[in-house]
């Protein structure tokens, strides 16, 4: 008699659709030039997974809410800080094992967005900080934003590069 395989626990995961902001903003440096910053922010130490980590800000996208539209309000939730949303950048999967809740999925969504202004408030997030590309290797990021900071390296060094 044969056994039938078992079925794949992950089967019944529902993929966490999220949404993060790339958040570019071209401050003036030498006479003649800019530097491009970006925006990152660090997770509440308390936060359910990842906590302390850094990651492209954003959240998870409501029941038939536009994930444009959650980028958006998510930045004036958690920083009170006006974008625009221009395109998207990446998307990625990233599958995990939560410690108490199991595995899951998250598909992450990156678009690329200026800001009105530099300025910004720690709403709902431990730390936020406009670095250089560069800056980015100092910072401990979230598993599932590692391949994007990568392509985003990329992207700055030759804005002809698209993956």
């Amino acid at each position: 008699m044969h056994k039938a395989p078992s079925p794949d626990p992950r089967a019944d995961i529902k993929p966490l659709l999220v949404a993060a902001a790339i958040i570019l903003r071209n401050e003036p440096a030498a006479p003649a030039e800019t530097t491009t910053k970006i925006l990152i922010a660090q997770r509440k130490a308390d936060a359910s997974a990842e906590g302390g980590k850094w990651e492209f800000p954003g959240g998870k996208v409501d029941p038939f809410e536009h994930p444009e539209a959650t980028v958006v309000r998510e930045i004036k939730e958690e920083l009170d800080l006006d974008i625009t949303v221009d395109r998207i950048f990446d998307v990625a999967s990233h599958v995990y094992d939560h410690p108490t809740k199991g595995p899951g999925q998250i598909i992450l969504i990156c678009y690329l967005c200026g800001a009105n202004s530099a300025d910004f408030k720690l709403l709902d997030v431990a730390d936020a900080k406009w670095v250089t590309v560069h800056e980015l290797d100092e910072f401990q990021f979230a598993e599932a934003d590692i391949g994007t900071v990568a392509k985003l390296k990329g992207y700055l060094a030759d804005p002809a590069f698209v993956t």
